[in-house]
């Protein structure tokens, strides 16, 4: 498993604990809204 593949995961599981809140996804993963999104299209979730 590559740390992107890990990161991923990561990032979907934070967003099915939150419903899909990305506000309250991004407080949780310590990073800005903004990159959540950017992540989220990089790994299209």
């Amino acid at each position: 498993m590559t740390l992107a593949e890990l990161e991923a995961r990561h990032i979907a599981r934070v967003l099915a604990h939150t419903s899909g809140q990305i506000g309250a996804a991004a407080e949780i993963l310590g990073i800005h809204r903004n990159t959540l999104t950017r992540k989220m299209k990089e790994y299209g979730l």
